[in-house]
């Protein structure tokens, strides 16, 4: 009988020592927009806020993305880009925490849907929790969709996309708002 007490506990404590912190960032902004802020997910995919500038009578930030770029603002809890490579400056909604899972939009060529809010990602060794799933679709393409993972406080945290590479890239390093991760 004490062996088997013995046990247990051994058990119990391999199992609560391999348990992952969580991790708290202490800012529940998804989507956080500040001139040097960068996201490296994976080995192939950088994120970076690069300048601020007023368009169209509103305060835009571009979002530097290796082979393109894209000026975004956010404003109640909804995220605008105007691409860069659009002639009028038109503005579309392309992330939308208001929203409910199965909600879906257009952005651009793409159908963009919100499939989850309450995602876990494991980030540094710590569990980041209620991180927000957007699927974005190109329907008039075979493989071209691709799922964003954005975090509370931190923003990009994954992505996958079914032609890449590099399939799942989740976040190594980042700046946001002056703060290394």
């Amino acid at each position: 009988m004490r062996h088997f007490l013995v046990a247990g506990l051994c058990v119990t404590l391999l199992f609560s020592s391999c348990s992952k912190e969580e991790f708290h960032s202490g800012s529940s902004d998804y989507f956080p927009l500040s001139t040097g802020n960068y996201w490296e997910l994976g080995n192939r995919i950088r994120y970076e806020v690069i300048k601020e500038e007023e368009l169209k009578g509103k305060k835009y930030f571009l979002m530097s993305m290796g082979y393109d770029s894209t000026w975004y603002r956010v404003d109640n809890e909804k995220v605008y880009a105007i691409q860069s490579r659009t002639e009028h400056l038109d503005e579309q909604l392309m992330f939308d925490f208001t929203a409910r899972e199965g909600d879906s939009w257009a952005f651009s060529d793409y159908t963009v849907t919100l499939q989850g809010t309450e995602e876990k990602i494991t980030f540094q060794g710590r569990v980041v929790r209620n991180c927000y799933l957007f699927f974005v679709d190109n329907p008039r393409m075979a493989d071209e969709e691709y799922w964003v993972w954005l975090a509370p406080g931190i923003g990009f945290i994954q992505h996958r996309c079914s032609f890449c590479v590099e399939p799942v890239s989740t976040l190594k390093n980042a700046r946001i708002n002056g703060t290394e991760w």
